[in-house]
């Protein structure tokens, strides 16, 4: 709709101009007849408004050249040419005569085909008007606006002088020099000429110097003969504006472009190089940013610094993981590269073990000019890249420019080991998420209870996930089998064996209850198969509810705690950890303790993570506060003395990263 709109608008201009164009016809036609100055006066106002409505129509072609000065100048030099041509074709077709001391149309024909060529005229001259503002106007502020408003305001206020006022002889001739003068004032200043590529320099000279020349013969009675008059009897206005305004204003407008180009033309392949060596910058930083792998970014970003060192022969020398690494190596056969990195390997003593943060060195190898420029990144030499060529030297601007790469590609390089760095941690991260999930899984989701004992337990799962673990098995007979085992190890790994251990421990439970039994059959089932560097430790507890009775053995575990009449004792019972060692040794350490409960007996289990809690001196919380702490909270609760406990531990901890699980499991007995 808004395409639609705008195509509306611009017939409606079209016919506006048109209709403004006809009233101008008929206008000057009775002009003929009848002429009287308030019939110049209306001709006056009619081509300001047609050549208004014909700039409004031109706009849309006209902001092609906003950001384009080049093809606008282009642009310029055909529509003047075409001013020239129908100026020339038109200069003979138009007949005039003398009336007195006033130069007039001799016939209605004359008439008529003076309105054509201005008609003609004003069309092509919009055009031109327009684009000459959007190239005037290019990479300028508002001061050139306020200059050409100045220019422009200054024109019709002497223009309207000269038709109310009779100026004096020489007064028109000064107004008129000022005029000059302003236009020199707001061409002055060109800047987008120092952008430009040699290529375009020599095509805005041709153009601009073509637009020169067409301005001038528009200004000369030889290409515009009586066209030139019969622009005057159809408007003076408009021929005040095209020959004293305009006109000029082109020719020193393009003066001045034409010695700026001048003036900066032996810049131009300099500029050039400047700006292919900032773009070559930014398509390494983007390659930095977009390629991880340290090989074929080394390779793609020494290729590019070899082209614009103009070198002959490019590589890098790169450590990574405490090994040296050769890349990008273009222009050398491996076995020249190797002699001449031995012959200049003392070099390497000035990049090597030093913060380097600037410096390069050029070395000669049988005539050929070697310049070696550190890699750097964060005050950190990581390698050296290698540029070589013949006999010339390099220059200051071309070792700046290898620098520059050297830094590029140091950066690309400690980005990959960032980026691999993050992704590992990243992918511990889900790891020991999966673990601390399938941990929680795995204990139990609700705790015995019984008229004859409490138990509580509690398992805080640390960033780097171990092996924790506990669970009950309640056998038919109302007994009930406790297990808390320690995993060796961390991550996915240890939780996998906690699993195992868990399908372990209930099925054989319900088969083996006895201790001894049922650590024999376990380490017979996992022994075979869980990997060397894992072992288990744990404690198992088999509670006779009607005889009041606990069976405990250890295997490898920290020693359960009994707290008695108040006195508390650590049970360190005999044993090795699951999976060590074959069953018949294992089954020999294997001891198992019988103990008769009484009321307000308490059962102490827990993992090392309590012992090894570290506060921010890095001392452990250890087995005496451990101590205190049970016995300060024993004649409490089971639920209360798992709190107290665990809170002791926080305290003590304060600020420090909990580094192992905690878990514990209290047995209070009842009666």
């Amino acid at each position: 709709m808004k395409d639609k709109n705008s195509n509306t608008f611009s017939l409606g201009q079209i016919l506006l101009a048109l209709g403004f164009a006809f009233v101008l016809l008929v206008i000057t036609l009775i002009k003929k007849t009848f002429p009287f100055p308030a019939f110049d006066v209306v001709s006056d106002v009619l081509s300001l408004t047609l050549l208004i409505t014909l700039i409004l129509i031109v706009q849309p072609f006209a902001q092609k050249f906003e950001k384009n000065p080049v093809d606008g100048i282009k642009f310029i030099s055909i529509f003047l040419f075409a001013l020239v041509g129908i100026s020339f074709a038109f200069k003979n077709l138009i007949g005039i005569q003398k009336v007195g001391e006033f130069t007039t149309l001799a016939t209605y024909v004359d008439v008529i085909s003076a309105n054509i060529y201005n008609l003609i005229y004003a069309f092509l001259l919009s055009i031109v008007f327009s684009i000459f503002l959007k190239i005037l106007f290019h990479e300028r502020g508002r001061e050139a606006k306020v200059k050409f408003i100045i220019t422009f305001s200054y024109f019709a206020i002497f223009e309207l002088s000269r038709r109310i006022f009779e100026l004096p002889n020489l007064l028109p001739q000064l107004l008129g020099g000022f005029q000059i003068i302003l236009f020199m004032w707001i061409s002055f200043r060109i800047p987008w000429v120092i952008s430009l590529s040699k290529k375009d320099k020599y095509k805005v000279l041709l153009f601009s110097f073509l637009s020169i020349l067409f301005s001038f013969l528009l200004q000369s009675p030889f290409v515009t003969g009586s066209a030139a008059e019969g622009m005057r009897y159809y408007s003076d206005l408009f021929f005040s504006f095209t020959h004293f305004y305009f006109q000029p204003f082109l020719i020193i407008y393009f003066f001045f472009v034409f010695g700026s180009v001048i003036f900066h033309l032996p810049t131009g392949e300099i500029y050039e190089r400047r700006v292919t060596e900032l773009s070559t910058l930014q398509n390494i930083g983007k390659l930095v940013a977009r390629v991880f792998d340290v090989k074929e970014f080394s390779e793609m970003s020494v290729k590019i610094a070899m082209e614009m060192t103009n070198s002959k022969s490019a590589w890098v020398e790169m450590k990574l993981s405490n090994s040296t690494q050769i890349y990008g190596r273009y222009g050398i056969e491996e076995s020249e590269m190797l002699k001449i990195m031995e012959q200049i390997s003392h070099v390497k003593e000035k990049f090597e073990g030093v913060h380097f943060k600037e410096g390069y060195h050029i070395d000669n190898f049988e005539g050929k000019i070697i310049l070696i420029a550190p890699l750097v990144a964060h005050d950190k030499t990581l390698g050296l890249l290698y540029l070589m060529r013949d006999d010339k030297n390099y220059n200051q601007d071309e070792i700046n420019l290898a620098l520059a790469f050297a830094g590029q590609i140091a950066i690309g390089v400690e980005n990959s080991r960032l980026i691999q760095e993050s992704i590992e941690k990243e992918r511990l991260a889900r790891e020991f998420e999966l673990a601390r999930q399938m941990q929680k899984k795995l204990l139990p989701k609700s705790l015995p209870i019984s008229e004859k004992f409490e138990i509580s337990a509690l398992s805080v799962p640390a960033f780097e996930v171990g092996g924790d673990y506990y669970d009950f098995v309640i056998h038919e007979d109302g007994n009930i089998s406790l297990i808390i085992a320690d995993v060796s190890g961390k991550g996915v790994s240890a939780a996998f064996y906690m699993a195992e251990i868990k399908g372990v421990f209930q099925s054989l439970a319900k088969i083996y209850p006895k201790p001894v039994d049922f650590l024999a059959k376990m380490n017979d089932t996992i022994f075979e198969h869980i990997d060397k560097k894992f072992f288990i430790t744990l404690v198992y507890a088999y509670f006779d509810l009607k005889k009041d009775v606990v069976y405990i053995a250890r295997a490898g575990h920290l020693p359960p705690v009994l707290v008695k009449r108040g006195t508390l004792k650590f049970l360190k019972l005999s044993g090795a950890g699951v999976g060590l060692m074959p069953t018949h040794s294992f089954r020999k350490l294997i001891k198992t303790l019988k103990l008769k409960l009484e009321e307000n007996d308490l059962l102490v289990f827990y993992s090392d993570g309590i012992i090894e809690t570290l506060n921010e001196e890095n001392e452990e919380f250890g087995y005496e506060r451990f101590e205190r702490a049970i016995i300060s909270a024993s004649d409490k609760c089971s639920d209360e003395i798992v709190n107290s406990i665990h809170n002791e531990l926080t305290s003590y901890q304060g600020e420090m990263q909990q580094v192992d699980d905690i878990t514990i499991v209290v047995v209070k007995w009842k009666k």
